[in-house]
C-alpha cells in the first residue's frame, strides 16, 4: 500500500519529491493538494499498518468518492 500511495503522489506531484525520503512531510506540506486528497495519500503511506488502507478495494472507494466529489457524475469503478 505504501508504494501504490509513493507513486500516485509522484503521478500528481513529479518526480522531485522523491529527492527527500520524507513522504508524508511532502504530502502534507504540499499546498497544491487538496485536503481530501491530501488525507488519502497520507492514510495510504501511513506508516502505522494498522491505520493504512487494508485492501486496495478500501483505497480504491476512497479515490472515488474524492472523484466523484469534485467531478459528480462519471464512473469511478
Amino acid at each position: 500500500m505504501f508504494s501504490l500511495g509513493a507513486v500516485l503522489y509522484t503521478i500528481i506531484a513529479g518526480y522531485g519529491w522523491t529527492w527527500d525520503a520524507e513522504l508524508s512531510r511532502d504530502i502534507s506540506a504540499d499546498a497544491e493538494i487538496d485536503d481530501e486528497l491530501k488525507r488519502i495519500l497520507l492514510m495510504t503511506v501511513e506508516p502505522d499498518l494498522g491505520r493504512r488502507y487494508q485492501s486496495v478495494k478500501d483505497l480504491r472507494a476512497a479515490l472515488g468518492a474524492y472523484l466523484e466529489s469534485i467531478w459528480p457524475g462519471r464512473s469511478w469503478g
